[in-house]
């Protein structure tokens, strides 16, 4: 049997290529958004101590933030959770002590946020990514696991697009295949690394507001999105009915 199924609400358009939405007469057009990628720069806080950060911005998902403090501790923020140290960010994606050392520039400078948690282990990083990202829900390790994968490593959920993906490996001199668009523990490591060469010699920090940096999302980018959201809400109801 063949049954209708809604995907979204599409607003009828008239003669003039308006739209009617409401009952009102308006008109869609391009916008002017970040363009995804990796971008550092230096800021103060109240107390004018100066701080350097580094934004991840993706096409769609999760925007990270990693951040060097006044203390030299390096954290990783993601959306809008609390602070998580970048050691056990880097240890939670399956990174070991070694390579994280062993690929760093400077690597005793990392030391400090390393002996701020040594000893946790592999299951502990998980449940601590966990509270983070879901305060107030009982915390398990294979919860944790699944918010890494699904914040970052779903390509349905996390995609950098051919734009970011090209604009990180030339950003931080990395090879990763072009047609790779999620997140990697290579990309986290490398951008932790281009964050402390950035905070021991400055150079010119990116300016996320010139028009390089800026790309054009479409009237068909917009309406391929909600096309996306409406097949992944039928795709959840299928699943759930079967």
């Amino acid at each position: 049997t063949e049954g209708e199924v809604l995907l979204c609400d599409i607003p009828l358009m008239t003669n003039e290529g308006t739209f009617l939405v409401n009952g009102i007469e308006r008109i869609i057009i391009n916008q002017i958004v970040r363009s995804p990628g990796i971008y550092y720069k230096t800021d103060s806080d109240k107390q004018n101590f100066r701080f350097y950060t580094a934004s991840l911005i993706s096409n769609r998902g999760s925007w990270i933030k990693f951040e060097i403090d006044k203390d030299d501790f390096i954290y990783v923020k993601i959306d809008k959770a609390k602070k998580i140290s970048a050691f056990i960010f880097l240890k939670a994606l399956g990174l070991t002590d070694n390579y994280i050392f062993d690929n760093l520039d400077h690597p005793s400078y990392f030391k400090k946020t390393f002996k701020e948690s040594e000893s946790i282990s592999l299951e502990d990083t998980f449940l601590e990514v966990h509270n983070k990202l879901r305060p107030g829900e009982p915390a398990t390790v294979k919860a944790g696991q699944q918010i890494l994968y699904s914040r970052f490593f779903d390509s349905k959920r996390y995609d950098l697009g051919r734009v970011g993906r090209y604009k990180i490996n030339k950003r931080l001199n990395i090879d990763i295949k072009n047609n790779i668009h999620i997140l990697t523990a290579k990309d986290v490591l490398y951008i932790v690394n281009e964050l402390i060469n950035f905070r021991l010699a400055p150079t010119v920090e990116d300016d996320i507001d010139h028009l390089g940096n800026r790309r054009i999302r479409s009237v068909g980018e917009l309406l391929q999105n909600q096309l996306r959201i409406g097949l992944n809400r039928l795709e959840r109801i299928a699943q759930e009915r079967m």
